[in-house]
């Protein structure tokens, strides 16, 4: 009772939750993109891919993926007024996560090229197909990118290859489970997918530093760290000091006294 809790020397806050979702579907659909090639126009077939595996694939695209497009070069004189769609993505040659990525491609079934960049040792799988790449080029460049609300509102079980995923591509799980961007509005979905996994997050950011050349370092870094256990974290009200900020202090009040509450309902 908070009457209670206002008396006792600590509380005790939840910091993670239960998340159920309705959501059965089974299969993700995108529709097939308008091609335009030579004269001729025609329209490419749906997309349609199991739901755990598009999930594991847009967690490695999200971490790991860019885009482009571009003409044909002029050996392939068939081709060169069209325009390609190229969908990327790197991982380092000996990372754990490079095989996963190459065998969840195989399992969408759809057509991939892999090639190994001896200088900087990145392993690069390439797609060519123009409607996957509208898909994709709706998340945006690296500091754009967030996670789709529909992705958000699957069951805990598909949440799971999606996170996994994620980690693999721009995370660690050496001591606490942490993911990296320079994406506010991702560092914050992946903080909601941590809520809805039954986990908890916290968020920091680590400001650019002067005269840096490399992307990461010339934008705010958003570090979310994971927090799977011990979710309900002891407060401890004492006189604020520089290794506690948390207080009671009793104020004389008559009034209501309301729930914190904002728009999305997740704080």
């Amino acid at each position: 009772k908070m009457d209670e809790a206002v008396k006792s020397k600590n509380l005790f806050f939840q910091k993670n939750g239960l998340w159920n979702s309705p959501n059965d579907k089974q299969f993700f659909i995108i529709p097939g993109a308008v091609i335009k090639r030579n004269g001729h126009i025609y329209t490419q077939k749906d997309l349609k891919f199991k739901l755990e595996d598009f999930l594991e694939f847009m967690g490695y695209y999200i971490s790991e993926g860019s885009f482009t497009r571009g003409k044909y070069p002029i050996k392939y004189k068939y081709h060169h007024n069209c325009i390609r769609y190229i969908i990327s993505i790197s991982q380092k040659e000996t990372s754990k996560a490079t095989p996963k990525i190459e065998e969840c491609l195989k399992n969408l079934g759809i057509h991939f090229k892999k090639r190994i960049n001896n200088k900087n040792g990145m392993a690069i799988f390439w797609i060519q197909n123009k409607t996957l790449f509208e898909f994709v080029e709706k998340l945006g460049r690296s500091h754009e990118k967030y996670i789709p609300r529909e992705f958000l509102n699957y069951p805990k079980d598909k949440l799971k290859y999606l996170f996994e995923a994620l980690i693999d591509g721009d995370g660690s799980r050496v001591g606490w489970t942490r993911y990296y961007t320079i994406s506010y509005q991702l560092a914050n979905n992946v903080q909601e997918l941590a809520l809805r996994l039954g986990y908890s997050g916290n968020i920091r950011s680590d400001k650019p530093k002067k005269n840096s050349k490399t992307l990461y370092n010339s934008k705010t870094l958003y570090t979310v760290s994971i927090i799977k256990d011990r979710n309900q974290p002891q407060i401890e009200f004492n006189k604020p000091n520089k290794n506690n900020s948390a207080y009671k202090k009793e104020i004389q009040y008559s009034g209501k006294v309301y729930c914190v509450s904002v728009p999305n309902h997740l704080i």
